[in-house]
Order: C-alpha cells, then structure tokens, then sequence
C-alpha cells in the first residue's frame, strides 16, 4: 500500500512537471516533444511588443544579446530606477559584439586601467549616451541623451532604421511599458 500511495505521488509530481508553465510574460515554456523528453521547447512571445505590464528592466533582463550593456547598467542605481519606474524613457542599447569590438570597454580609462572611483564615472559616462529621456520616435530630429555632451537622431524607414552620429544599424525595437529599447549594432560615440 505504501509503495502505491508513493507511486501516485511521484507519478502525479512528474506529470505536473511536465505541464506548459506560464513565465512572466516573457517566454512560454511547453511540454518536450514526443521524440526527445529531456528537452523543454521555450518559445518567445512577440518580441517587438514586450507583454503588457513588462518595464525597461524586466525586457532587458530577458535579452541575452543585449546582457553586457544591461551588466553595466545594473551596477548604476540611477539607471535601473530610471528603467523600472514608469516614466517613458527611451534607451539605445549596443548589441553584445558591438560592446566587444570596442577597443576600450566602457568601464577603462583610455590608459587602460580601472581605477575604481574612475571606472564608475566612465560607465556612467557610457550609459547616459545610451538613455534619452522620454520616447524617441522613429525617424527622429535630434534629441539630447543623459550626457549633456551627446545628441542623437534617428533616420531611415522601418526595417532599416540607423542612429546618428555612426550610421549605427538599429537592428531591433522592443516597446515596454515604461518606453522602449533600440538594439544598436554599434555604440553611441560618447
């Protein structure tokens, strides 16, 4: 009797594993294909439109090719509170081979080093090239960014949109509750 009772509750523990799970409004992940059960299938929902309710943070959170900039972007307290209040803000992320093929990365001193103290206003520096406060519209005129010292615009059409100063690509747009994020393939000049 013991081994059936232990039996159902595996079994009922086991099917329940294996039920689509609803994520936070960001993936859904469905049961494995018949052919290969150690495999769950994740499927994206919509990724130009984040899910109702979704912030700046939380889209960018789910990225993976946007993770160095949003690396960078957690450690500034200013920054994630801009991104997960609801204020409407518009930010320009660089895809993660374009923060990699910089030849200093945003948190070193042009001698190279990463002395601490300048280290965070170097990042700091970077990120607020990369954030306009309220909505960019696409095309643009040429609008002020956090850093007093950078102004962008955007021109083109849809599907070949480009950030100036750079002729940066901008190879995706994802709408949040709180503004949106622009995928850069290149880093705004700051």
């Amino acid at each position: 009797m013991r081994r059936t009772a232990l039996a159902l509750v595996l079994f009922a523990s086991a099917a329940a594993a294996f039920r689509p799970v609803r994520l936070p409004d960001a993936v859904q992940v469905s049961p494995a294909p018949a052919d290969d059960p150690s495999q769950f299938v994740i499927q994206p929902i919509d990724v130009g439109t984040a899910a109702p309710g979704i912030s700046l943070a939380d889209a960018l959170t789910l990225e993976r090719k946007a993770s160095v900039w949003w690396d960078y972007a957690r450690d500034v307290s200013s920054v994630t509170s801009r991104l997960s209040n609801k204020g409407k803000t518009t930010v320009l992320v660089p895809i993660d081979k374009a923060i990699f093929a910089l030849p200093r990365k945003p948190h070193q001193n042009p001698s190279g080093s990463t002395d601490d103290a300048d280290s965070k206003a170097n990042v700091e520096q970077f990120l607020s090239a990369h954030i306009v406060p309220g909505d960019l519209p696409l095309p643009s005129e040429e609008t002020a960014t956090l850093n007093p010292d950078v102004k962008v615009k955007v021109e083109g059409e849809e599907g070949a949109w480009v950030l100036q100063p750079g002729d940066i690509p901008i190879v995706g747009v994802t709408e949040a509750s709180n503004g949106k994020i622009l995928y850069l393939d290149g880093v705004v000049p700051y």
